[in-house]
């Protein structure tokens, strides 16, 4: 490495110990990531993860859809509560509205509203 260095190929700069700092991106843009098909050519660098097999995703796949479904369900369960009780208060709200609206137009102490005795009501 100290040899990209001195050559100008990578850019680094000294630590007050003395030692080189190199950027990653640096070391990437100089020495980029060898793609491998199989991972099975040149296995001394292969620094990937080991492959899993085919029918271990499937388990694994099989459990996360479960575990989604699971969830959808919690959650479609909330919403049905959710809704349930929007839906009560809104009855609650509405009759509320009419006991008010029915305070505010019958008499008040033998008087009755004009909007009362029109023929449009």
């Amino acid at each position: 490495m100290c040899n990209a260095v001195r050559a100008g190929r990578v850019s680094a700069t000294r630590n007050v110990d003395g030692s080189l700092a190199i950027d990653p991106a640096e070391l990437h843009r100089v020495f980029p990531a060898v793609s491998r098909s199989n991972g099975a050519s040149n296995s001394r660098w292969d620094d990937s993860q080991p492959v899993v097999a085919q029918a271990d995703n499937t388990v694994l796949m099989a459990r996360e859809n479960e575990l989604l479904r699971t969830q959808l369900a919690d959650h479609a369960e909330t919403i049905r509560d959710l809704r349930s009780r929007l839906d009560a208060e809104a009855e609650e709200r509405r009759r509320v509205q009419e006991r008010l609206t029915a305070l505010l137009t019958h008499r008040q102490a033998g008087s009755v509203p004009a909007a009362l005795h029109s023929d449009a009501r």
